[in-house]
């Protein structure tokens, strides 16, 4: 019997360490050969399934990464549609098509704070890093 466990935005009422552990139930479930799909915003599951993939806890095979942009559908650009595309990891979960905006609020935010704590000795060692 194939059945398929479907949640939408599980993160709402979540705190993030309950986000995490209801991301292992999903990873447990697919170990033992359950579906799941599951639509959500939170940068903080998505890392979890992608670490997941990257100990070798989950097979690359078993997961399906899909996030949704718009795309201008004429050449003025005033009518657009959505676009739905697969996350590309190879088998360690490095991802190849990582969409500009996709999932980078949150170090965007640490960033910012550090700037905000550290002013230019921060930013001065972050290029040093790159």
């Amino acid at each position: 019997m194939n059945e398929v466990i479907a949640v939408e935005n599980p993160e709402v009422h979540l705190h993030p360490g309950l986000q995490l552990r209801f991301m292992e139930f999903f990873i447990e479930n697919a170990l033992i050969g359950k579906f799941s799909l599951v639509e959500t915003h939170s940068d903080l599951m998505i890392r979890r399934v992608m670490r997941a993939i990257t100990e070798e806890k989950l097979r690359q095979s078993w997961v399906n990464i899909l996030f949704v942009d718009a795309e201008p559908v004429n050449e003025k650009g005033d009518i657009w549609t959505s676009k739905i595309e697969r996350l590309k990891m190879d088998d360690r979960g490095v991802v190849s098509n990582w969409p500009d905006g996709f999932l980078d609020d949150d170090e965007k935010e640490s960033k910012a704070l550090m700037r905000a704590l550290y002013g230019n000795r921060f930013t001065e060692e972050e290029a040093d890093h790159e």
